[in-house]
């Protein structure tokens, strides 16, 4: 059995599709939360935690796996642009003096979503609640 190559924009589409889907399953796993950032997300975005760049045009659908993309919101998806996962996620933990209000605020999003966590936390022990 001798199997087709599709056409380049039936290609498209179901890339588009596939992307989409994993986009929704990642927000879900995430329970609706920046992989980055920690904060609740307004927009969901697939981001490649390897970015596509870095791969080259013979193994771009390498890239494509669903083990490489993650939901991040829209602010962290274009700071960390074509940047490594590392350096991303190290920028952001500590934003350096001058390196823009984007990145700041990535930082703070990330501290106060890691506190109210570690509170919610506290006051459900306290209340006896399961976890």
């Amino acid at each position: 059995m001798r199997h087709r190559i599709l056409p380049r924009r039936f290609q498209h589409q179901l890339d588009h599709a596939f992307l989409k889907a994993t986009r929704s399953d990642k927000a879900t796993a995430q329970n609706g939360r920046c992989f980055y950032c920690r904060w609740p997300m307004r927009t969901v975005t697939a981001d490649h935690m390897v970015p596509r760049a870095r791969f080259g045009k013979k193994r771009r659908w390498f890239a494509d796996r669903s083990e490489n993309i993650v939901a991040a919101c829209a602010e962290c998806n274009s700071l960390k642009a074509d940047m490594r996962i590392g350096d991303f996620v190290r920028s952001v933990k500590k934003a350096a003096p001058g390196s823009g209000l984007a990145a700041v605020m990535a930082r703070f999003r990330r501290r106060i979503s890691i506190r109210l966590d570690k509170m919610d936390e506290r006051l459900m022990r306290a209340c006896g609640a399961p976890q």
